[in-house]
């Protein structure tokens, strides 16, 4: 009902309780005036009463670790969108979502991807119960493509291929949002130098298979192989 020195002064039913900054759980420049909280009561004579939102808080969030499992699926709000993950509001508690575990395929930026306050869901791949940390996954409720691509593909296979990345070194594709690549000695017989002189980003090209690399999840691919060698028509 009123912020005071040291707390906030609470109605409790008919009788009048205070509640310490201390314990409050609020932060003190926000208003908080005619709003309802639960709280623990700590301590009760016949003058006083005094109450607690921490405790009930801590409690709250015991509880709701007691109840957690790996593997669990969650639901949650995006509090903070960080360089490097997302920190998801549980109510009871927080969650953590690192940028390698938003999606199959390599995210460089969240905040092209994510708002503040938008609902998510998300499967926990670490928890600590004793610490209170709880790491998360987007990705891990989706099916790996990378699983359907290897069992679907092999070497010496023919694919047509979405070229993702230009690099100095060689092309980035895509084939059923797998990513592979295409190392320069592998575009052409002849020598190149600048692929940009040659390639567009979104390009769909015809490529090889050349190498697939279960552990690694990566998989090579060459487009001069889908031709014989001009050295072997010289011979």
């Amino acid at each position: 009902t009123e912020k005071v020195k040291g707390g906030y002064k609470v109605r409790l039913g008919k009788n009048n309780a205070f509640l310490p900054f201390s314990l409050s759980n609020l932060r003190k420049e926000d208003e908080f005036k005619n709003k309802k909280f639960k709280f623990l009561i700590l301590d009760k004579n016949e003058r006083n009463i005094t109450l607690s939102r921490n405790d009930l808080v801590k409690k709250e969030e015991d509880d709701y670790y007691k109840e957690l499992n790996l593997e669990d699926i969650l639901e949650g709000k995006i509090k903070e969108i960080l360089d490097f993950g997302l920190i998801v509001d549980l109510i009871k508690t927080t969650g953590f979502i690192h940028i390698s575990e938003i999606d199959w395929q390599p995210v460089k930026d969240l905040k092209n991807l994510f708002q503040d306050g938008e609902l998510i869901k998300a499967k926990i791949i670490e928890l600590d119960k004793e610490n209170k940390k709880i790491k998360m996954s987007i990705k891990q409720t989706k099916e790996d493509p990378r699983k359907n691509f290897l069992g679907k593909h092999h070497v010496d296979e023919e694919l047509e291929v979405e070229i993702k990345e230009i690099m100095p070194f060689g092309l980035v594709v895509e084939h059923e949002k797998n990513r592979g690549f295409i190392h320069i000695s592998e575009i052409s017989w002849n020598n190149i130098d600048e692929l940009s002189k040659y390639y567009s980003i979104g390009q769909k090209i015809n490529a090889k298979i050349i190498e697939l690399d279960e552990k690694g999840r990566n998989y090579k691919l060459s487009v001069k192989q889908l031709e014989e060698s001009p050295w072997k028509k010289l011979s």
